[in-house]
């Protein structure tokens, strides 16, 4: 949701060491059991402190070869809100009041640009493809050519 967009990007820039996430948490389990490591694509919308990076980290340490989908739903890309507004988290019914202008929406639109560009930095330092995608995408046309652009598949 816009709401945790929002909340990551001014919480999240600069994660504490050893902080963890359901997704770590969750990414960090799986690779401890998987008996058959390999290739392994994850679909997220990566919207949760540090974005991911240690659960994906340790999918790498356990012989796995994370492919990373990193999916935003449109609002979230390019948010058409504007005034004064008052934004509730569906997940967590946490509310916040704001003033939406153009000039937040640029800040915004600026964040999330430097966020994925951060990720996507990330990822290739260490041999990971990832792609981002819009979840207005249709699926198909995600599996048929983004897939195949981002080096996924070929």
């Amino acid at each position: 949701s816009l709401f945790r967009m929002l909340d990551f990007l001014a919480e999240s820039s600069d994660p504490k060491a050893g902080d963890a996430t359901a997704l770590d948490s969750a990414l960090a389990a799986y690779a401890a059991r998987a008996r058959n490591p390999g290739p392994l694509f994850l679909i997220s919308d990566l919207l949760v402190p540090g974005g991911g990076k240690a659960g994906l980290a340790a999918l790498a340490g356990h012989g796995h070869e994370p492919n990373v989908i990193h999916a935003l739903a449109p609002d979230e890309l390019d948010p058409a809100l504007t005034g004064e507004l008052k934004l509730v988290d569906r997940e967590t019914g946490t509310a916040r009041e704001l003033t939406v202008d153009e000039a937040a929406l640029t800040r915004y639109r600026r964040g999330v640009a430097e966020w994925r560009a951060d990720l996507a930095s990330h990822c290739a330092g260490r041999g990971w493809p990832y792609l981002p995608v819009s979840t207005g995408t249709p699926f198909d046309e995600v599996i048929m050519n983004a897939l195949r652009r981002g080096g996924m598949v070929s």
